[in-house]
């Protein structure tokens, strides 16, 4: 039994070929930043998130006493009068 031959030649390499990925992911991992898609994908989420949250952050007044948005007539005047000053000179 040990002079076992096949019809067929056989690749017996063991070289196994990477999935070509496409995408962010394909960029990330091609880029070598993670190294499978597993971890693409959990930095994909986090950036979503984090960007999520930033924009929250900046769409929120967190000055409350500041809800009267409009110029009393004094603020009005000392701007005017800061302009004509710098006009001037």
């Amino acid at each position: 039994m040990s002079n076992i031959e096949f019809e067929n030649n056989v690749n017996t390499s063991t070289e196994f070929k990477k999935p070509q990925q496409k995408g962010m992911i394909g960029f990330l991992l091609a880029k070598n930043i993670v190294k499978t898609p597993l971890h693409a994908n959990y930095l994909l989420i986090f950036v979503i998130i984090a960007s999520l949250v930033s924009i929250f952050l900046m769409r929120v007044d967190f000055d409350r006493s500041g809800t009267n948005k409009e110029a009393t007539q004094e603020e009005i005047e000392f701007v005017g009068s800061e302009a004509e000053n710098l006009l001037a000179e």
